[in-house]
């Protein structure tokens, strides 16, 4: 049921249905790491009174987008980013894809190095020189650049969704620590 339960999440923010979003949200829901929770700081802190210039739709269809894992019957956590990551969640990135190059430099024109696929990396260097790429230190040691959209850090939008009493809803969505 969790399976028909998401396409229904993800049908409703194709939509931008404001409405079918709340009627999922869980009356506690978790939004932040500082505030009180609850539906009204959800609606609020998404901006769902103006639902075209929400940044909800983007970010929750991402992190469902990208998998997740039971940790109970009643428990799905995503993005599957989150789960078994070693290190520092501040230093730590994880690859989102398969046959992802790593660089020599941050541009295309830079030689492949490596090829990374749904594995942690760290982060190379404090910051990036370039908006599109990102330093790196692969697990065996390489250091290079990785395009950004190849990477994500698993402190970023995660979401957790409960089984109660028949029914799934939305109990957390939250970023940092």
């Amino acid at each position: 049921d969790f399976f028909l339960f998401r396409a229904r999440v993800q049908t409703a923010l194709a939509n931008h249905d404001t409405a079918e979003i709340m009627r999922i949200v869980d009356p506690g829901i978790l939004n932040s790491f500082g505030g009180d929770g609850g539906g009204d700081e959800f609606r609020e802190h998404w901006g769902l009174s103006d639902p075209d210039k929400s940044q909800l739709w983007g970010a929750l269809a991402f992190v469902l987008g990208l998998g997740g894992r039971f940790l109970a019957d009643t428990l799905f956590y995503a993005p599957y980013t989150m789960h078994d990551i070693i290190g520092d969640g501040f230093e730590t990135l994880v690859v989102i894809g398969s046959n992802v190059t790593v660089h020599a430099g941050p541009a295309l024109t830079f030689g492949v190095i490596d090829t990374l696929a749904f594995e942690a990396v760290t982060k190379w260097r404090e910051k990036s020189t370039t908006a599109a790429w990102e330093p790196i230190r692969t697990r065996t040691g390489k250091t290079g650049w990785v395009l950004q959209r190849h990477l994500r850090s698993p402190i970023d939008y995660r979401a957790g969704f409960v089984r109660r009493q028949g029914q799934w809803r939305l109990r957390t969505l939250v970023a940092g620590d």
